[in-house]
């Protein structure tokens, strides 16, 4: 039984934890031409010049919605309102 004991306590012990190294190596070794640069996102509502929302006036919305008048005439607030109001008119006509 000493034998069995002996050999459990020879076996060499393996490390199994995963190892990325530094972001530093990563960035010293990679070659920029391969790295995407990410497009930098608008934080702020869109302005476009001479737009204005039918309903209620607004110059300034992340994105501009379909109204009753064709694209991009109202804001967002008011077409998300337009488009929620054309589905419960829709639902009570069936």
């Amino acid at each position: 039984m000493e034998q069995g004991s002996n050999s459990s306590q020879n076996k060499q012990k393996i490390d199994t934890t995963l190892k990325l190294g530094l972001p530093q190596f990563h960035r010293e070794h990679s070659s920029p031409e391969l790295i995407p640069k990410p497009k930098p996102k608008s934080k702020g509502p869109k302005v476009v010049p001479g737009r204005v929302c039918e309903f209620c006036g607004c110059t300034e919305t992340p994105t501009w919605r379909r109204g009753p008048s064709g694209p991009n005439t109202l804001c967002n607030r008011c077409g998300l309102r337009y488009m929620r109001n054309q589905k419960k008119a829709k639902n009570a006509e069936a």
